[in-house]
């Protein structure tokens, strides 16, 4: 029961740290009218989403 637990604080962490990464990538769009697909928080943003997927 212990694992599963922690496997869910996992989840859920990184689950706050799209959020978090999101809402940068939104404040972005809203100070500049658009977000350049090399801008850091896109590529930070993948890079949550890879390692969530394990890949």
């Amino acid at each position: 029961m212990r694992h599963i637990k922690s496997l869910l604080a996992d989840q859920l962490t990184s689950a706050e740290e799209v959020l978090q990464r999101v809402k940068q990538i939104m404040e972005e769009a809203v100070t500049r009218k658009f977000v350049h697909e090399d801008s850091s928080h896109i590529i930070a943003l993948c890079e949550q989403c890879l390692r969530m997927t394990g890949e």
